[in-house]
């Protein structure tokens, strides 16, 4: 017999509408002839080059944030399986390279072109501000941007100069979101990003090379794009180079550097800055308060940072519930530590 209930799959995957003990509900909002679910399957089904991990994690939070708050809701839905290879349910965009692109190795030295909405005109991507992208989870950010601007046109929008498209297409072809990956492509976008100083942009590329190419030269270059991006106000730079001086990537650790940092990004609403500020002990409490207050307000992520500081902190019997609901929401950590709960 299978545990729990569950199919015995090769390479496959069952995506249930709802958890166990979980209801189903079919309105949302109230009056609606709509499911939730249905609505969210066939809405990021319009969305091509969406990994089937990505997929169903945005799914799922799709589905949370419609039916938090309702009677009988959050709704929850839940898959399981395996696979060996990325799976893309609607295949990624393939867009070719503009034939005038400049060649890599003149990125840096061409001065800094003014962004395309300085320039004049409407920008076409105002409705993606750079608030959020300082904040949220980027899987949830990049298909909710696809489901109303198409790769193609991101991918247009980077070449004729705008820093925002770039930063968005490097982030989508380093890691194959929304079209074909191609790191070195990724890496051209990213580079055009931050040379028009677009903070979201250098802090992309910092993490780029140290991921893929960290040579001294780029470890030393990744420093100074996040320092730059930091410097901007960017909450995610801010948690990014936090970590790495204190995990020594840049030299001795500097954990008083680091809780600064930590600090500053906290403030500005990034949950992981929150969740990095439990570890420390004059923080530890505040911190707990402030994810179960992102928690509470309908964000998963709140609970999923929740489970894994009380993992940390051999705290777990305290927050099986929030791990539950961070792993429903697709989050990896949140997943891993529900499954050895009950291994």
């Amino acid at each position: 017999t299978v545990p729990l209930g569950l199919l015995d799959l090769g390479q496959g995957a069952v995506f249930y509408s709802t958890a166990k003990g979980r209801p189903a509900l079919d309105y949302a909002p109230v009056g609606s002839p709509v499911s939730p679910f249905a609505a969210a399957v066939v809405k990021e089904l319009g969305i091509p080059g969406l990994e089937i991990s990505d997929y169903f994690k945005v799914v799922a939070r799709d589905v949370y944030k419609r039916t938090y708050g309702m009677d009988k809701g959050p709704q929850q839905p839940f898959h399981y399986g395996s696979w060996f290879d990325d799976y893309y349910l609607v295949a990624p965009a393939d867009v070719p390279p503009a034939r005038s692109a400049p060649a890599f190795g003149g990125l840096m030295a061409a001065p800094p072109a003014p962004p395309s909405a300085v320039r004049g005109g409407v920008n076409p991507l105002a409705d993606v501000s750079l608030d959020r992208l300082a904040i949220e989870d980027e899987p949830v950010l990049i298909a909710d941007v696809l489901s109303r601007h198409p790769a193609a046109e991101l991918i247009g929008l980077a070449d004729g100069g705008n820093a925002l498209a770039q930063h968005l297409a490097g982030y989508m072809f380093s890691l194959g979101v929304g079209v074909k990956k191609d790191v070195a492509r990724a890496r051209a976008y990213l580079e055009k990003s931050a040379a028009q100083n677009f903070p979201a942009g250098q802090q992309e590329l910092a993490y780029l090379l140290l991921e893929n190419d960290p040579t001294p030269e780029n470890v030393k270059r990744a420093y100074d794009l996040y320092v730059a991006s930091s410097n901007a106000g960017f909450s995610k730079a801010k948690t990014h180079l936090a970590y790495r001086l204190a995990s020594g990537t840049f030299g001795p650790a500097d954990f008083v550097r680091a809780q600064a940092l930590y600090s500053e990004a906290a403030a500005k609403g990034h949950p992981a800055a929150v969740f990095a500020l439990t570890y420390f002990p004059d923080t530890r409490i505040a911190n707990m308060a402030r994810l179960r207050s992102i928690a509470d307000g309908g964000n998963p992520e709140g609970n999923h940072w929740l489970c894994e500081a009380h993992f940390a902190d051999k705290t777990l019997k305290d927050a099986i519930e929030d791990c539950g609901v961070g792993a429903r929401a697709g989050f990896a950590g949140s997943r891993a530590i529900s499954l050895s709960s009950v291994a």
